[in-house]
């Protein structure tokens, strides 16, 4: 696995994204955006990068038990029953869906602080693209070493192309 720091990074989530992509083609490298620097997670080696930008090879190795601190940006959906329609979630809802996709993704948080950035606009093809995007910063425990990487190499949750669901762990 490769940890790739892209620098000077701007604007919208879609650019963001073929801006990420155009050093990862043909792949699907999870990432996440803090002010101008892209944290990209990808299996492969990036193309190109600018003299600034930085990347280093990783090994994924957690054991049960291990504690941690994490950052994740996620996009919090469900189904609509009737219409089939994505909905975005709310209020106790979201604890919720946080509980869930992090047990099934082999871990459990064990203290967290929830910030709702709101929603995030991008233009593509003259169309707007709206997500919703929930960012948590806490402490976890894994629970199952073998889920747990592999929610890290895959992220949590819908929108991963647009900067969403990468478990960032330090």
């Amino acid at each position: 696995m490769y940890l790739t720091k892209l620098y000077n990074v701007n604007g919208d989530d879609y650019e963001i994204h073929r801006i990420v992509m155009s050093h990862f083609p043909g792949t699907r490298p999870l990432f996440q955006t803090k002010g101008g620097c892209v944290t990209v997670l990808s299996e492969n080696k990036p193309v190109s990068l600018n003299k600034h930008d930085e990347t280093e090879v990783i090994t994924l190795t957690f054991t049960a038990g291990d504690i941690r601190l994490f950052t994740l940006r996620i996009n919090p959906t469900k189904r609509d029953n009737t219409t089939k329609k994505l909905c975005g979630l709310h209020g106790n809802d979201v604890l919720r869906w946080i509980s869930r996709k992090s047990s099934e993704a082999g871990f459990d948080i064990l203290d967290y602080k929830i910030e709702d950035e709101g929603l995030r606009l991008s233009k593509k093809n003259g169309m707007t693209i709206t997500l919703r995007s929930i960012f948590l910063t806490g402490v976890l425990q894994v629970t199952d070493p073998d889920k747990f990487i592999l929610a890290v190499k895959k992220g949590i949750g819908r929108a991963k192309g647009m900067g969403l669901g990468l478990i960032n762990i330090f």
